[in-house]
């Protein structure tokens, strides 16, 4: 469940527990829990950011969530992210604001190395939480494919932050896929490609449109559920 919308109305009315019996009716082996920080402050040519979990419910709730699932015999995983803010939530940075901000950057702006350290403690908190709650895997971004052209010594540092705060289970980051793009691919030459790739135990991908237009074609409202299997394939062919 992304940690949103109706959340804590979910959680305060008693649905989890129901929730976690059907998943696990239905042969659901992994419940993940996503949430992200929010940009409180932030200023490219400062090279400064401050990050916050301005929407990060109650520990208990990640803990109760763990032990739902642990209970079950369900995997649980912490998802981790960014997010630049937005009007509805009278943030100080939207996702169009932030984007225009990065774009002047190069990857080796020294901003990004004040980026990457605001991350650092709060992945580290978050690990914390997860290791107490029984996770057993924590993705440390997802959707963050801006990042990845970053250098991997960065990347190496989260991993190490993780570590760190005691997480024992297996860290991943998860890429964005809409239609034929796919994050991953921001990294163009495929030995830098496969060498951020092995740095996690599990990297995962975030389908959003899966089915995508090939070789030209006009795309029907209806489709037959082999195609978004075919299109998936394809998605993960192409970082194979």
């Amino acid at each position: 469940h992304d940690a949103g919308g109706g959340f804590m109305s979910y959680y305060n009315e008693g649905f989890f527990p129901t929730t976690f019996d059907r998943i696990k009716s239905i042969g659901g082996n992994n419940v993940v829990y996503a949430d992200s920080a929010i940009i409180k402050t932030m200023d490219v040519d400062a090279k400064s950011v401050v990050l916050v979990g301005k929407y990060f419910p109650p520990d208990q709730v990640i803990l109760d969530m763990g032990n739902l699932a642990r209970s079950r015999g369900i995997d649980f995983t912490v998802m981790m992210g960014i997010y630049p803010g937005d009007a509805l939530g009278n943030d100080s940075w939207t996702v169009p604001k932030f984007y225009s901000a990065i774009g002047r950057l190069s990857d080796n702006d020294p901003f990004w190395d004040a980026w990457f350290n605001a991350y650092k403690p709060i992945l580290a908190e978050r690990a914390a939480l997860a290791q107490r709650a029984g996770a057993t895997k924590f993705v440390l971004g997802f959707n963050l494919d801006f990042m990845v052209t970053k250098g991997n010594s960065r990347w190496v540092e989260l991993i190490q932050a993780v570590r760190s705060a005691g997480f024992t289970g297996k860290i991943s980051y998860f890429s964005m896929t809409n239609g034929s793009y796919n994050g991953f691919l921001n990294i163009a030459d495929v030995n830098k490609r496969s060498a951020f790739i092995k740095l996690f135990d599990e990297i995962g991908l975030s389908i959003y449109n899966p089915i995508f237009p090939e070789n030209g074609e006009t795309l029907t409202a209806a489709q037959p559920r082999t195609r978004i299997t075919k299109n998936i394939q394809a998605q993960i062919a192409s970082i194979s």
